[in-house]
Formats: structure tokens, sequence, C-alpha cells
């Protein structure tokens, strides 16, 4: 008995580890591994110094490529803020602590079943005003990684990214 228990918690740990590796290495080699399944709500949960015309400017970049967003909810109660993520929703947010390694905004998204589920931006406090940060991050809210090409924005830095979008061969 001990030994098929042994057996299935080992089986059950490497499977979680080979399948993590995949993961890792798909979302290393590809530029938009995860989409969403319907367009996202964007909750402005930075605040009211966070104008809604910043966050429709980066709405409206990725529009041109065809992507989409629901729409924007500028003033969300703060009970929906104080979650930490919510499914259908990019939520944007003020960073307290500088957990992001001197990056200027951090996004996190969470996968479910192929899709992604929700995404949280966290800038820090001022740094949405930088040019095209919020399109950038967007960015990794629609499921795009880094590209290692200057001009284009999802470059890892910004002092190499610009508006450029494409999907490079």
């Amino acid at each position: 008995m001990i030994r098929k228990l042994l057996f299935l918690i080992s089986a059950f740990t490497l499977g979680v580890l080979f399948g993590t590796i995949v993961v890792n290495c798909y979302e290393y080699v590809t530029l938009q591994p995860w989409k969403w399944k319907d367009p996202p709500i964007i909750l402005n949960c930075y605040g009211d110094e966070l104008n809604e015309a910043y966050i429709q400017q980066g709405v409206d970049y990725w529009k041109k490529f065809g992507y989409e967003f629901a729409f924007i909810e500028q003033n969300p109660s703060k009970k929906t803020c104080s979650k930490e993520e919510i499914d259908g929703f990019v939520m944007l947010k003020k960073r307290i602590t500088d957990k992001g390694g001197g990056t200027l905004a951090v996004t996190r998204r969470k996968i479910g079943f192929g899709y992604i589920r929700n995404a949280v931006i966290y800038f820090n406090p001022g740094s949405y005003r930088i040019n095209l940060i919020i399109e950038h991050e967007l960015g990794h809210a629609l499921g795009f990684q880094h590209v290692n090409i200057k001009g284009h924005i999802m470059y890892p830095t910004i002092n190499g990214f610009g508006p450029k979008f494409w999907i490079p061969d």
C-alpha cells in the first residue's frame, strides 16, 4: 500500500514538473502563446489619476491590429478592486511595493484550459504616463511575450521599444 502511494505521489510530482517545463518552453518560443476566449473588460483600479484617455489610447493601439477589449470600467467599486484577480478582466493597479525588480510595470496573467482567464497590470506610481507603457503592458495582457527587436512594442526595455507591431518570422 505504501509503495503504491509513493508511486502515485512520485508520478504526480514528475507529471507536474514535466508539464511546467513544457508550458515554460512553449511560452519561451511563442510570441503569443495564450489568447482570451472573449474580449476582456478593463478595470481601472489604479485610481482617478489614471485618466481613461490613457487607457483608451492603449486600447486603440491594439484595436488597429484586430485585438479587442470589451470596454473600460473607469470607476469600479473598492470591493471589486480589492480582489487579487477576476476572471474575464484586465485589472490596472498601482504597485505598492517594489517587487518588480526595478521595472516600471508588471503584468501577471492566469491561464486555464488554454485561454487567458485574467490579467493584472501593476504600474509603479506615475509610470503609466510614460509613452507606450500602457500599450506594452496591454500587449502582455493580450498574451504577448517580449520580442528582442528594437522598435517593437513588445521589446523588453523602455529604451528599445517603439510603436511598431508585427509578428516576427
